[in-house]
Parts: structure tokens; sequence; C-alpha cells
């Protein structure tokens, strides 16, 4: 029961100055560290069998193309194998003639006549050696595999916008059987790379012609720094000036800038 002395309301806590309360002291953020994420929990609405292979996960696949992409052993140019739109044509043997020596090549381009024609069998091909990779039990090396082959699926997109597309299906080519060795050896990061001196053979002088109208010396709005080689184009005799691509147009052959190599007379001589 309050007393008589109590002020009206029956609470004597009241300030009798007036005064406001101070105000609680702010909080500092909570520095998040690497302990603080919970463990990933998957559970799939249809748990696989234990055991389940490659087999049984790609069953539209031939177990002996599985068999080549576990072991690392899949050529790049039978990527076909593995587009149910064109997997049970004919293969077809390209011999190639060089230096005095035959052998048997990969598909010829024509068997991949555009970047989709590569691009959704590549994902395929990732999704086995994903599929293959997680049955190892190691989270890292699973990580190091999905997360590098994504780049390289990226940088694919990005090459086959930049560069002409039989230039990007030779640089491909060739990097995939680099990759091959080093998977042999359990390292899957090179995917995730890109081969300068690759890019040079195949790539450079390659690009694919802008659209009218772009300004000279951009590229999608932005300045392209002028390069210092040559342009091979000019040399061939199919690029114009100014050049398309920011390149100096001078001949490789005695360094004039009024012709180039394939009008140079001491070339032709």
């Amino acid at each position: 029961m309050a007393g008589s002395g109590d002020p009206p309301g029956g609470s004597s806590s009241t300030n009798p100055t007036g005064a406001a309360a101070p105000a609680p002291p702010t909080a500092t953020p909570a520095v998040v560290t690497a302990a603080a994420f919970p463990q990933f929990v998957f559970a799939p609405a249809n748990p696989a069998p234990a055991g389940k292979s490659l087999l049984d996960l790609f069953p539209s696949i031939e177990g002996s193309v599985l068999l080549e992409i576990a072991r690392h052993e899949f050529r790049p140019g039978d990527l076909y194998k593995l587009d149910p739109r064109h997997k049970d044509r004919a293969t077809r043997q390209v011999l190639d003639v060089s230096s005095g020596v035959v052998s048997v090549r990969d598909q010829a381009p024509r068997d991949y006549p555009n970047f989709h024609s590569l691009y959704l069998p590549l994902i395929t091909f990732f999704n086995v050696l994903g599929g293959f990779a997680s049955t190892g039990g190691d989270a890292i090396a699973l990580y190091q595999l999905t997360s590098s082959s994504s780049e390289y699926l990226a940088r694919m997109v990005q090459f086959s916008q930049d560069y002409q597309w039989s230039a990007v299906l030779a640089y491909h080519f060739d990097f995939h059987y680099k990759r091959r060795r080093e998977m042999l050896r359990g390292d899957y990061s090179g995917w995730a790379t890109i081969d300068t001196s690759l890019q040079a053979e195949h790539l450079i002088g390659r690009e694919r012609a802008r659209p009218s109208g772009t300004p000279k010396g951009s590229a999608g709005g932005s300045s392209r720094p002028r390069d210092t080689e040559p342009c091979r184009n000019f040399n061939k005799g199919t690029c114009a000036s100014p050049c398309h691509w920011n390149r100096p147009h001078k001949c490789l052959g005695c360094g004039a800038t009024d012709h180039g190599q394939s009008a140079c007379r001491p070339h032709l001589t």
C-alpha cells in the first residue's frame, strides 16, 4: 500500500530533477569469424542409395566414356559423346598430315560449329567429373574442382564473345590436354587459369570484328589500350586503317607502315 508521502500514481522512483535518463551504450558489432558459421547440412528429398556409381548417376552416357573421364583419359574432341542430341552419330577419324607424319587428331571443327555445341556437353563433362570427385570424400578437392570449372566455363563465354570461334575451339582443345596431366596428379586448379602461351598462339590476332559504329580504339564502350604488337590482319591484308583493334599497322617483313607483309616486295621475292 502506498504511503501518504508517495506522489500520485504510487511510484517513488520518479526522478525529482526531471532530467532524462542516460541512453544505454551502443553495442559493438560482433566480429564474424569462421567458427560462427553453422555446419552445412544436406537433406536430399530422394536420398541416393549407398554406393551409387557414375553409371547410376549418368545412365545416358556410355560406361566406357565415364571410365575415360574418371581416369582423365577423355579427349576434348570427344565431347560430342556427352551431348544427347549427337551421341549416336558415327565417329569420324580425322587424319592430320604434316611434316611427313600421318596422325589421327580430334574431331574436325565442323563437329563443334558454334559455342553451344561445345559449351553444353562441357557442362556435362564437369558434372561427371564432380560426381566422381565426390566419391573421394575430400571436400576441399571437390570445392577446388567445382570453383575452377565454373571459372573456366565463364571464361569460355567471354572468349567466345571476344575471339573467333575457331580460335577459341583450338585454345580449348590444347588447354584441356594440359589439364589432363595435372588432374592425374590430383590438381584441378589449372582450370581456373588463363594459359598465356596458348592465348598468344590461338587467340591474339583472332579477335571478332566489332559491330559497325563502334568507336575506334574501344570495345563495349570502354577504352582499349594500344597494343605494341603489329596487327596480323593488316599484314594479311584484311584490316583497314585505322586498326580496329588499335594495333600498329606495320609490315612484319620490313617495318614499313604503308603496306603489310602480304604486299611486301622483299617478302615476295
